[in-house]
């Protein structure tokens, strides 16, 4: 995951230091790389980044984390903000707390604060916000190790982003992992660069591949029209992902497999409302 994610610690809605022989303890088991202020931290099938503990004893009111990859390592930031009274706030999503008492502490405009009981339920409220598209059955999820958090305002929804998963390659390299919703001009299996602006993206590589989109013109169909519609693009042997029922991001290996494809939207563009684009590139639609 690449956005940044910041443990604080409040008194009486005022910051206040953290107990940093807890956090410490706590971390200190899983530290695989230190320095300064920066630790790198492994746990179970993941890794994260952690700033904000200096090695000279000195006082800490804040920790930053980012590059979270796995699942693992949510259990261990929630331990953190259990253990040590915290306050987990993520771009986009509510303010996390461990306990109402540390809920009660938070200055008076951080409102819509949640209660999470676990790493799990930490994961998936900072990940899962109305305005970010997420992707439940990514095509490659067996070799992702990242989750990328794009803006899609370059892609005409501003405001809105999408969280690809992918496996990172590099300091700022990934190979996607999944089959884009929304974002145009990539594909299944390209290799991107995220560079310094917060949720930026650019194709540094393309795998080859390419993307078809199919939504439906009066939006998400009914389970029996989507349960034929998703069968026969199972029929047409590829890789498909649904954002909703009835709007697919469907991934072509090969351009031999786009008739294919296209014979089974086909009857659905002509009866049923589909409309079809190639997402891969600012293309054309059927």
């Amino acid at each position: 995951m690449s956005f940044d994610l910041h443990l604080l610690s409040f008194d009486s809605g005022e910051p206040s230091p953290m107990d940093r022989n807890r956090v410490e303890a706590l971390v200190g088991p899983f530290i695989t790389e230190r320095e300064s202020d920066f630790m790198q931290i492994a746990t179970g099938d993941g890794s994260a980044d952690l700033y904000g503990l200096a090695t000279d004893g000195s006082e800490t009111r804040s920790l930053m984390i980012n590059h979270v990859s796995g699942t693992d390592p949510w259990s261990l930031v929630f331990e953190l903000m259990d253990q040590c009274k915290l306050a987990l706030m993520a771009p986009g999503a509510a303010t996390c707390v461990p306990t109402e008492e540390v809920g009660g502490h938070l200055p008076d405009e951080l409102v819509g604060w949640i209660v999470v009981r676990s790493g799990t339920e930490l994961l998936e409220a900072v990940t899962t916000d109305p305005a970010t598209a997420i992707h439940e059955d990514p095509a490659w999820q067996d070799r992702a190790n990242y989750i990328l958090r794009v803006d899609l305002e370059p892609h005409g929804m501003p405001g809105r982003f999408e969280q690809l998963w992918a496996r990172q390659l590099g300091q700022d390299r990934f190979e996607l992992c999944c089959i884009p919703f929304f974002i145009y001009g990539a594909a299944l299996g390209d290799v991107v660069a995220t560079g310094e602006t917060p949720g930026g993206f650019e194709v540094i590589e393309h795998s080859g591949r390419r993307c078809i989109r199919v939504a439906f013109e009066n939006g998400p169909i009914d389970d029996a029209l989507h349960e034929t519609f998703h069968a026969a693009l199972v029929g047409a042997r590829v890789a498909v992902e649904f954002h909703q029922p009835g709007y697919a991001a469907i991934d072509i290996p090969t351009e031999a497999d786009i008739g294919r494809v296209v014979d089974a939207i086909r009857p659905f563009t002509e009866s049923n409302g589909a409309v079809w684009e190639f997402a891969d590139q600012w293309g054309s639609s059927g």
